[in-house]
């Protein structure tokens, strides 16, 4: 073992500083030349291929493309039947006890969009607590019901100091028309 420090320690001398530089940072670059580029070749040749392969697949029509109304129809699929309203709203209800909100009164009302079998159900509530209690009353509702879409909402504060705000918030539910 001394030995083999003693020849590193002469060919340290012999090189100088300079020349121990350069050894020091040729092996640096060895080393991000196996762990840095060799990955990254290889992940740059798979990237290519799927170029390739994504490239192949835009340009060749899909052999059992499927019309405009079939694709309608697995659209319209998409949407609950309107018997499951009640269910939708238990699970709004559900989220503003999570946040400790109440909703004592609300307006709701049925009406069918023309362009396609589709019923809009229309919610109005008027809310009351702090913003980010709304806030994430209205996050959860959004998360939970993928068929709701937030309409609007307007905020109104009695005081500025005041911790609390009034909301009055816009949803509208999306179903499936019975058949």
């Amino acid at each position: 073992m001394n030995r083999l420090r003693w020849q590193i320690r002469l060919l340290f001398t012999a090189l100088g500083r300079e020349g121990s530089i350069g050894l020091g940072l040729l092996g640096i670059a060895l080393i991000g030349y196996l762990f840095v580029l060799t990955p990254m070749e290889s992940r740059l040749v798979q990237l290519h291929s799927d170029i390739t392969s994504l490239t192949t697949r835009a340009h060749t029509p899909a052999k059992h493309a499927s019309t405009t109304a079939e694709q309608l129809d697995t659209f319209y699929r998409f949407f609950p039947s309107q018997t499951s309203t009640p269910d939708w709203l238990d699970k709004i209800f559900t989220v503003a006890r999570h946040q400790h909100l109440q909703l004592i009164q609300g307006k709701y009302r049925a009406k069918h969009e023309r362009a396609g079998p589709l019923i809009r159900y229309q919610i109005t509530l008027p809310v009351t607590g702090s913003y980010s209690q709304v806030h994430r009353f209205l996050a959860g509702v959004l998360t939970e019901i993928p068929n709701a879409a937030l309409d609007g909402v307007t905020f109104k504060r009695q005081k500025i100091g005041n911790a609390l705000v009034e909301a009055k918030i816009q949803i509208s539910l999306y179903l499936g028309q019975q058949t």
